[in-house]
Protein backbone atom coordinates (compact mmCIF):
# COMPACT_ATOMS: atom_id res chain seq x y z
CA UNK A 1 0.00 0.00 0.00
CA UNK A 2 2.84 2.40 0.40
CA UNK A 3 2.19 5.56 -1.30
CA UNK A 4 4.96 7.87 -1.41
CA UNK A 5 4.10 11.85 -0.83
CA UNK A 6 4.91 13.15 -4.37
CA UNK A 7 2.58 10.24 -5.82
CA UNK A 8 -0.17 11.19 -2.82
CA UNK A 9 0.58 15.06 -3.69
CA UNK A 10 -0.13 14.02 -7.42
CA UNK A 11 -3.18 12.34 -6.58
CA UNK A 12 -4.51 14.93 -4.33
CA UNK A 13 -4.18 17.72 -7.33
CA UNK A 14 -5.58 15.00 -9.42
CA UNK A 15 -8.81 14.38 -7.37
CA UNK A 16 -8.90 18.47 -6.82
CA UNK A 17 -9.01 18.70 -10.66
CA UNK A 18 -12.03 16.31 -10.57
CA UNK A 19 -13.85 17.83 -8.21
CA UNK A 20 -13.52 21.43 -9.74
CA UNK A 21 -14.27 20.30 -13.14
CA UNK A 22 -18.01 18.75 -11.81
CA UNK A 23 -18.31 21.32 -9.63
CA UNK A 24 -18.34 24.71 -12.64
CA UNK A 25 -20.52 24.79 -15.18
CA UNK A 26 -18.67 25.84 -18.31
CA UNK A 27 -18.98 29.49 -18.53
CA UNK A 28 -19.54 29.82 -14.92
CA UNK A 29 -17.83 32.26 -13.51
CA UNK A 30 -14.72 30.48 -10.82
CA UNK A 31 -16.55 32.30 -7.91
CA UNK A 32 -19.42 30.02 -8.04
CA UNK A 33 -16.50 26.96 -6.97
CA UNK A 34 -17.12 26.29 -3.02
CA UNK A 35 -14.72 25.44 -0.70
CA UNK A 36 -13.85 21.74 -0.98
CA UNK A 37 -12.05 19.14 1.06
CA UNK A 38 -10.18 16.13 0.33
CA UNK A 39 -9.40 13.48 3.42
CA UNK A 40 -7.00 10.87 2.46
CA UNK A 41 -6.49 8.15 5.94
CA UNK A 42 -3.06 6.50 5.36
CA UNK A 43 -2.16 4.01 7.73
CA UNK A 44 1.87 4.89 6.82
CA UNK A 45 3.73 8.06 7.44
CA UNK A 46 3.16 9.51 3.82
CA UNK A 47 5.39 12.58 4.57
CA UNK A 48 8.02 10.97 7.49
CA UNK A 49 7.34 13.68 10.00
CA UNK A 50 5.85 11.54 12.64
CA UNK A 51 2.93 13.77 12.46
CA UNK A 52 -0.73 12.36 13.17
CA UNK A 53 -2.33 15.12 10.57
CA UNK A 54 -1.15 17.26 8.04
CA UNK A 55 -3.00 19.73 6.80
CA UNK A 56 -1.92 21.08 3.06
CA UNK A 57 -2.98 24.30 1.84
CA UNK A 58 -1.61 26.41 -1.10
CA UNK A 59 0.74 29.00 -0.48
CA UNK A 60 2.48 32.28 -2.06
CA UNK A 61 6.54 30.97 -1.60
CA UNK A 62 7.64 35.09 -1.80
CA UNK A 63 5.19 36.06 1.32
CA UNK A 64 3.26 34.18 3.48
CA UNK A 65 0.38 36.77 4.02
CA UNK A 66 -0.71 36.49 0.45
CA UNK A 67 -4.05 34.95 0.67
CA UNK A 68 -4.63 32.50 -2.67
CA UNK A 69 -8.07 32.27 -1.59
CA UNK A 70 -8.82 28.72 -3.53
CA UNK A 71 -10.77 27.38 -0.81
CA UNK A 72 -9.47 23.77 -1.14
CA UNK A 73 -8.35 22.23 2.22
CA UNK A 74 -6.19 18.93 1.62
CA UNK A 75 -5.77 16.96 4.85
CA UNK A 76 -4.01 14.10 4.92
CA UNK A 77 -4.28 11.57 8.32
CA UNK A 78 -0.87 9.43 9.56
CA UNK A 79 -2.72 6.30 11.67
CA UNK A 80 0.51 4.93 12.53
CA UNK A 81 0.62 8.54 14.99
CA UNK A 82 -2.86 8.38 16.47
CA UNK A 83 -1.17 8.41 20.02
CA UNK A 84 0.75 11.30 18.85
CA UNK A 85 -2.54 13.55 17.85
CA UNK A 86 -3.86 16.04 21.04
CA UNK A 87 -7.32 15.58 19.05
CA UNK A 88 -8.99 13.03 21.13
CA UNK A 89 -11.52 11.66 18.65
CA UNK A 90 -9.27 11.98 15.82
CA UNK A 91 -6.57 9.89 17.81
CA UNK A 92 -9.22 7.25 18.45
CA UNK A 93 -10.17 6.99 14.88
CA UNK A 94 -6.46 6.92 13.55
CA UNK A 95 -5.91 4.14 16.62
CA UNK A 96 -9.33 2.36 15.42
CA UNK A 97 -7.60 2.59 11.73
CA UNK A 98 -4.11 1.74 12.87
CA UNK A 99 -4.83 -1.09 14.90
CA UNK A 100 -8.93 -2.47 14.46
CA UNK A 101 -9.23 -1.76 18.19
CA UNK A 102 -12.61 0.42 18.15
CA UNK A 103 -11.79 3.45 21.24
CA UNK A 104 -14.37 4.24 22.92
CA UNK A 105 -16.14 6.55 20.83
CA UNK A 106 -19.29 6.82 19.41
CA UNK A 107 -18.45 7.58 15.92
CA UNK A 108 -15.48 4.65 15.83
CA UNK A 109 -17.95 2.62 17.45
CA UNK A 110 -20.44 2.66 15.05
CA UNK A 111 -17.72 2.50 12.48
CA UNK A 112 -16.11 -0.55 13.68
CA UNK A 113 -19.59 -1.56 13.61
CA UNK A 114 -20.18 -1.20 10.02
CA UNK A 115 -17.07 -2.47 9.00
CA UNK A 116 -18.11 -5.99 10.73
CA UNK A 117 -21.33 -5.84 8.62
CA UNK A 118 -19.79 -4.63 5.32
CA UNK A 119 -16.80 -7.70 5.90
CA UNK A 120 -19.88 -10.51 6.61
Amino acid sequence: MGASAPSLGKRLRYYQASIDQVCLDKGCDYDALGASYIIFVCDFDAYGKGLPAYHLERACLEDASVDVADASHWLVLNACAWDKDEDARRSGLLNYIHTSKPADDVLVSKISCAVKSANS
